[in-house]
């Protein structure tokens, strides 16, 4: 599967858990961050990503 180079910016408490969260599963971050995108894109996922939405407001 080919892949998508993007850039982003996240606030520093996110980095730092994601570097953490990378180190101790022994994986990278993009992976980590490749899976929680795929799951909140998910057709599956729209009743959890609106309670995570409504509990992040």
């Amino acid at each position: 599967m080919s892949q998508y180079r993007l850039n982003l910016f996240i606030q520093h408490e996110h980095a730092k858990r994601l570097e953490e969260l990378a180190a101790k599963k022994g994986v990278s971050k993009s992976s980590i961050v490749a899976a929680a995108l795929a799951s909140w894109l998910s057709p599956d996922a729209g009743d959890q990503r609106e309670a995570a939405i409504a509990k992040r407001l």
